[in-house]
């Protein structure tokens, strides 16, 4: 009797093992899914595979891309990882069965061998990928490419434009999408040399910003409050693009799950891409940004450029020539 009720209580013990084991892998697998999928803007013909029926949110496999090769082999090992779980805890449950079913010690001796080794299976499978976590999780974030590189040689987009005779400033580049001072304007007035530089306004976004948890610094500390200003960060925007900066920094944000710094902001006589028309902004590096972005804590550096959807382009920029710039960031496009 005492026997019959041991065997009986263990068929739920065996079911909810398999619930422990498998489920927290497949919710993982579900949630890697539904985070933002960042893609890498090609600059040139790479190679790409389109997949004939999606998996996950994966629907091609393309150069560098997280969400392509990368993402496909880095999803396949998740799910390899579940099945390996789901088989091992079947084979425990199955010769669990026959060890309670059978009364020939030598088909339980051989059913209880079986269990121990799907345990010691399940328990090699997860301390291997723990191991590799802890060492770097990279090793266990897999980033291939499959063709021709992927990064956007950006190296002049945040120099310093020139000065004109008239005080106005050199346009940027006509691939750079953006205004700059050449093209941008302070309340529907040129951007000249040595005049104010809208500083009331700037101060009471850059208070409101902090609000958010979102920082605003410079390389000296400063706020611009001139147009010529050298090692400042400039914050005022025209109200449209203002909006765009308020709204997807905050985004930005609570997607990143900690504080970010701004470097650099409209102070477009120090960086050529910059303006008061132009939701650009350069933001301090951190392990939580660059996971949010790369899906790995490495700043990849090399101008490479990354398309977050809904948020901005970012590119990994490195330090400038000029002498105006913030060292290492991510320079930032919102949109």
């Amino acid at each position: 009797m005492k026997n019959k009720f041991l065997k009986l209580a263990l068929i739920p013990f065996l079911f909810t093992l398999f619930i422990m084991v498998v489920a927290p892998v497949f919710v993982s697998v579900v949630k890697a899914n539904e985070l933002p999928t960042p893609t890498v803007a090609p600059t040139g013909t790479a190679g790409s595979y389109e997949l004939i029926s999606p998996i996950g949110n994966i629907s091609s496999i393309k150069d560098q891309d997280p969400a392509g090769l990368s993402g496909f082999i880095n999803l396949l090992i998740k799910i390899a990882i579940a099945m390996a779980g789901a088989i091992a805890v079947v084979i425990i449950i199955v010769n669990g069965i026959q060890y309670m079913g059978t009364g020939s010690v030598w088909e339980k001796g051989e059913s209880k061998a079986k269990m121990g080794t799907a345990i010691g299976g399940i328990i090699l499978l997860l301390c291997s990928y723990i191991i590799l976590y802890t060492i770097n999780p990279d090793l266990v974030n897999i980033k291939i490419g499959i063709g021709k590189g992927t990064e956007q040689k950006w190296k002049k987009f945040d120099e310093a434009p020139t000065i004109k005779d008239d005080g106005t400033y050199s346009a940027p580049p006509s691939n750079s999408g953006s205004k700059g001072c050449a093209g941008g304007t302070i309340e529907g007035k040129a951007i000249k040399a040595g005049t104010d530089w809208p500083v009331a306004k700037q101060t009471t976004f850059i208070n409101e910003l902090k609000t958010k948890n979102i920082i605003v610094t410079s390389s000296s500390g400063n706020f611009c409050s001139k147009i010529g200003d050298l090692k400042c960060t400039g914050m005022f925007f025209n109200t449209a693009t203002e909006s765009i900066v308020r709204n997807k920094l905050t985004e930005l944000q609570k997607k990143v799950g900690t504080p970010i710094t701004i470097t650099g902001g409209s102070e477009c006589w120090l960086h050529t891409t910059h303006g008061p028309d132009d939701a650009i902004v350069d933001i301090h590096i951190t392990n939580e940004l660059n996971k949010f972005i790369t899906r790995g804590t490495s700043f990849p550096g090399g101008n490479k450029r990354i398309d977050i959807p809904g948020i901005g382009n970012f590119m990994a920029e490195g330090n400038g020539g000029s002498g105006n710039n913030t060292g290492a960031h991510w320079h930032v496009k919102l949109q």
